[in-house]
């Protein structure tokens, strides 16, 4: 559903249509398979910055990373 949502919008094709995906680590798998998605950006938790979160159009965020990300910005 949010892929189909995600290609809809799409159409415009700016940089700002971008697909962020936050996870709580990177491995060699997730990264190749990211790289062939256009317009996604693939960021670890500890790594997220509000640069990337702004010109994200979409965000998707891992259910792992979730702690990485209350460890990373103290809440």
């Amino acid at each position: 559903m949010l892929l189909s949502k995600f290609k809809e919008h799409k159409a415009g094709k700016s940089k700002k249509d971008a697909l962020l995906l936050v996870v709580a680590k990177k491995d060699k798998n997730l990264i190749r398979a990211t790289n062939n998605l256009n317009f996604t950006k693939l960021i670890s938790a500890k790594d997220l910055n509000v640069f990337d979160i702004m010109s994200a159009k979409f965000i998707l965020i891992d259910r792992n990373s979730i702690d990485a990300l209350r460890e990373n910005f103290k809440i």
